[in-house]
């Protein structure tokens, strides 16, 4: 998700960038047709080269000419900034609608006959050509740790992406440049920025977002949509319970203390047949679950449950032509 969050930002920044400098070039233009058809120079000593000098009154009329001009790239700034604003909200809403559906869709994929599931080319195994799971947005592995199934990456961690990701974006879009600074268009509009360099600054973008109660209200719900998901999986991970369980029973069993209490046969018998069931078991054990945007892996749980039951069967396999 990061790595795809990353290529998106780098694609977003090269967008942001071409629109800069169309924009750029295009108030430019505009300035200077205005300064022209005004009967002045882009350059101030092409004016004071010109008949009859630049005398006060001239230079006032061309001051008047570029604060009209300075008041234009400012408003060119705030049409800007609305544009970037409304763009963060899209974004934020199409991240929103992007976890509800998937999770929707994929729950439904899920609850469906095998034969009624579609079949979608980017959803078949090529060497199997089975359909394969339905796409996940994220993946967490479930492990045992502390006697407790637990989650990596966790829950928090996850909360924590997706704020910083929604953090990054909003701060990408400090990186489009103000126009009222670039250097290009310095020549129209310096005469007449005086009265407008005091509140230029104001125009923060992030704060703008930032302060918006929709912007507020979607982060939150995209939050609560993810960690809703986040508590319907660790619903669903219930369902290796057992398996934990039957591990951490696996490893009181000892095979000396068997020896010393010289069991019937009958009891050999029962205990290997449990742990060829707890074997077939494990082995068929679902590796992988998809709830919602997450999948869940549990390969690493059955590479540690295996192995204790495989030796407690061993074990009994080895002591019975002794008790024999």
């Amino acid at each position: 998700f990061e790595e795809v969050q990353d290529a998106q930002r780098l694609h977003i920044s090269n967008i942001m960038r071409n629109i800069f400098e169309d924009a750029c070039d295009m108030l430019c233009a505009c300035c200077e047709q205005v300064v022209i058809g005004a009967g002045f120079s882009v350059d101030e000593e092409d004016d004071r080269k010109k008949d009859g000098g630049y005398n006060y009154t001239r230079k006032a009329a061309k001051r008047a000419i570029c604060s009209r001009l300075a008041a234009f790239v400012k408003l060119a700034d705030c049409v800007a900034m609305s544009a970037l604003h409304r763009c963060a909200l899209a974004a934020l809403e199409g991240l929103l609608d992007e976890l509800r559906s998937r999770a929707e869709e994929n729950n439904r994929l899920i609850h469906l006959p095998a034969d009624e599931v579609p079949v979608d080319e980017d959803m078949v195994d090529v060497k199997t050509k089975r359909v394969a799971e339905p796409r996940a947005i994220f993946i967490t592995h479930c492990i045992l740790r502390d006697q407790k199934l637990q989650f990596s990456p966790p829950e928090q961690e996850f909360a924590s992406v997706l704020d910083k990701n929604i953090e990054n974006m909003v701060g990408q879009l400090n990186s489009f440049e103000k126009f009222i600074f670039v250097e290009e268009l310095q020549p129209f509009i310096t005469g007449g920025l005086d009265a407008l360099n005091e509140s230029s600054s104001e125009l923060e973008v992030q704060e703008i977002i930032r302060g918006d109660p929709f912007y507020q209200e979607v982060v939150e719900e995209i939050r609560y949509e993810f960690l809703e998901q986040f508590k319907q999986m660790k619903i669903a991970s219930r369902a290796y319970q057992p398996f934990a369980d039957v591990f951490l029973e696996n490893l009181t069993f000892d095979i000396e203390v068997v020896a010393e209490e010289e069991p019937p046969l009958e009891f050999f018998k029962e205990e290997m047949e449990k742990y060829r069931r707890q074997r077939e078991a494990i082995h068929a054990m679902r590796l992988s679950m998809v709830v919602g945007i997450l999948i869940l892996d549990a390969d690493s749980l059955q590479k540690l449950f295996m192995p204790e039951a495989v030796r407690c069967l061993q074990d009994l396999e080895g002591l019975l032509p002794q008790i024999g």
